[in-house]
């Protein structure tokens, strides 16, 4: 695979509609599929409970190049379900270099209850025949209501459509929060 490349990247300005039902999706791999959740018991002291997070990740880009770089300013907007989660929406906002497919920013969780989950954001894609595989690392710097306080780390894997902005895959990893 090559470093995520201009022309690329510029195909992912035409955005389509995404369908929420990630089964018949030919961008998302088998390998990406999620997998049954899992909650980790307290661990013994009372100050903090990990849970394990494991689910879904729709979502659609939008990007803006920066004239004279090699910098685009990305905006995702996604969907899913995770366990300790439910039913979530994320935005993200990054700075991608497409000349070498590193990018970093910050991205919020939304439960449906709407307790939030904000993490900083650092990634790295590579693309090749349209489709760029990208990973994701989100660090937990906090939230509101039951993830007030939360720290963890997720690891976001999806496909991106670059012609479309369209991307699937899967979120997993562990939130500590606090009882």
């Amino acid at each position: 695979m090559r470093p995520f490349t201009a022309p690329a990247v510029l195909l992912a300005l035409t955005l389509v509609a995404c369908s929420p039902d990630a089964g018949g999706n030919p961008l998302i791999a088998p390998d990406l599929a999620p997998t049954a959740s899992h909650v980790a018991s307290d661990n013994g002291s009372g100050a903090t409970s990990t849970k394990h997070i494991d689910g879904t990740f729709d979502a659609l880009e939008t990007d803006q190049v920066q004239p004279g770089t090699t910098l685009l300013v990305m905006r995702l907007q996604g969907s899913g379900i995770a366990s300790h989660l439910g039913r979530y929406t994320a935005v993200a906002e990054f700075t991608v270099n497409f000349a070498t497919g590193a990018g970093g920013g910050s991205i919020t969780f939304t439960a449906a209850n709407g307790d939030r989950l904000v993490a900083t954001e650092t990634g790295q894609a590579t693309d090749a025949n349209g489709i760029a595989d990208i990973t994701e690392t989100a660090t937990i710097t906090g939230g509101t209501g039951r993830f007030a306080g939360a720290t963890g780390v997720l690891t976001i894997r999806r496909r991106l459509e670059l012609a479309t902005g369209v991307s699937r895959g899967r979120v997993e990893g562990t939130i500590d929060t606090l009882p």
